[in-house]
């Protein structure tokens, strides 16, 4: 039984010390409370009614659902999401950034000619990061007759 123990005890001894001799700039999980489909969700919605405004050109309206956006966007990038082994807050600052911060400024200069192919271009990022996570079965689309905010149908490869 002694034996046992002390067995134990430098088991956890060197679990301790392998832990604490870990490089700090390792990726840090995101917290218990941090739900990556709930986050999702909600920039799902925000990006709808963007793209209602984008559509009616009505640039106050679309100025603050894009603030709605680049909020939703940046809590996704503060909590350090990791899905298995994928970066979900650096992939989405690598894809849709670009597109995203083109549409804001494309409504803050509010250049209602590039509404809807900036809106549109932010659409496909979306999507393209849905791809390159495994989860091509979101798709998400724009606004349009008999719209609810996604697309149930199951995907083909487009070539």
């Amino acid at each position: 039984m002694k034996k046992l123990s002390a067995l134990c005890a430098i088991v956890i001894i060197f679990f301790t010390i392998f832990q604490s001799c870990q490089p700090s700039s390792k990726q840090v999980a995101a917290p218990a409370d941090t739900h990556l489909g709930e986050m999702m969700g909600q920039m799902q919605y925000y990006v709808v009614k963007l793209g209602l405004a984008l559509q009616h050109r009505n640039q106050p309206l679309a100025s603050f659902y894009m603030n709605e956006v680049n909020e939703t966007y940046q809590d996704i990038v503060d909590k350090n999401i990791m899905l298995d082994s994928l970066d979900i807050s650096k992939m989405i600052q690598e894809i849709l950034a670009p597109a995203k911060n083109q549409l804001s400024q494309t409504i803050q200069q509010n250049d209602t000619a590039d509404f809807l192919s900036g809106y549109h271009a932010m659409i496909m990022k979306c999507n393209n990061c849905h791809h390159e996570t495994n989860h091509q079965f979101i798709v998400i689309e724009e606004p349009h007759e008999d719209f609810n905010g996604q697309n149930f149908n199951f995907p083909t490869r487009k070539n």
